[in-house]
């Protein structure tokens, strides 16, 4: 469902998946700016808890990149 942390933890996946197999050089921060954009355009009443969600997996997927316990969370 748009707009949960789970909708936003498989498109960052989805783009780390990519950039393993193509020649794109889009970063993940790239992604998460985008979706940022994306979610700008969403009704005004749901931005503020997309950009939470957002926030969220962008921090579970690039600690899953980095290897972070769930416990240590880098900010």
């Amino acid at each position: 469902m748009k707009g949960t942390v789970n909708y936003y933890v498989e498109a960052l996946q989805t783009n780390v998946m990519n950039r393993l197999v193509t020649n794109e050089t889009t970063s993940l921060q790239d992604t998460y700016e985008q979706l940022w954009n994306e979610i700008e355009q969403a009704e005004e009443h749901l931005q503020a808890m997309y950009k939470e969600n957002l926030t969220k997996a962008y921090t579970i997927v690039r600690n899953a990149m980095t290897f972070v316990e769930r416990d240590e969370v880098i900010v």
